[in-house]
């Protein structure tokens, strides 16, 4: 029942046994008045007329009026929450159109590894040269650059509802949209490939907190994991 309804209900309950109660006392004082005239015609004492409806008395019928409203309270809350964690799930993609088995690489190909003088930001996904590369989510592209540099041809998109940056590096070819440019959740970005500094065919895959390739890095591989494939 939505909201207003059972408001609505709760008020119209209320007005309803408030007048019941004006009625019971009304009715009581007649009862009264007919035993003094007439002791010996005065009916026997009944339920009154609170006494009478379902549940009894009217504490217990707005105990029972508030129970119910909390009660579909809650089971809103919680449809809200199960549709708000349907939607976060099915609004996002694997960054690689494939389906089955994903070949998360070897040693130094995850999140924190040793390259050196300095850790993985990423997570590498190994698959073949021209393996399409996808949105993640909706997004709007704030990075779109070339293979001049060790990130190769890459693009980073932020998506702003959970102000989280995800960024593609060593693309096969330029980028397939522009900076500024909004993007849908499985919308076709580039190409797995090779460029810049890299060591077979994969994507490089980062999450950043914030707007841009250059906040705060973070593990992807467990959302990865997470993410619809194909």
């Amino acid at each position: 029942m939505p909201a207003k309804s059972t408001a609505r209900a709760v008020a119209l309950t209320t007005t309803t046994l408030a007048a019941l109660a004006t009625a019971n006392v009304s009715l009581a004082a007649a009862q009264e008045r007919q035993a003094l005239d007439a002791p010996g015609l005065a009916p026997a004492p009944g339920p009154t007329l609170l006494e009478s409806l379902p549940g009894g008395s009217w504490p217990v019928v707005a105990e029972r009026e508030r129970a119910e409203q909390e009660r579909l309270e809650r089971e809103r809350a919680r449809e809200r929450e199960r549709e708000a964690r349907e939607e976060a799930r099915e609004a996002m993609r694997f960054p690689i159109d494939v389906e089955g088995e994903v070949d998360y690489g070897e040693v130094g190909a995850g999140f924190g590894d040793n390259r050196g003088s300095r850790a993985h930001q990423g997570q590498d996904v190994f698959a073949p040269s021209g393996t399409p590369l996808v949105a993640t989510t909706e997004a709007e592209v704030v990075e779109a650059g070339g293979a001049d540099d060790g990130r190769g041809n890459h693009v980073a998109l932020h998506d702003e509802r959970r102000d989280r940056t995800y960024v593609y590096f060593h693309m096969s070819s330029a980028p397939r949209v522009e900076m500024g440019e909004k993007v849908v959740a499985g919308q076709r970005v580039g190409s797995v490939g090779c460029t810049g500094s890299c060591s077979g065919d994969h994507l490089h895959f980062e999450i950043r907190r914030g707007d841009g390739a250059d906040g705060e890095a973070v593990d992807p591989l467990e959302v990865m994991r997470g993410w619809p494939r194909g």
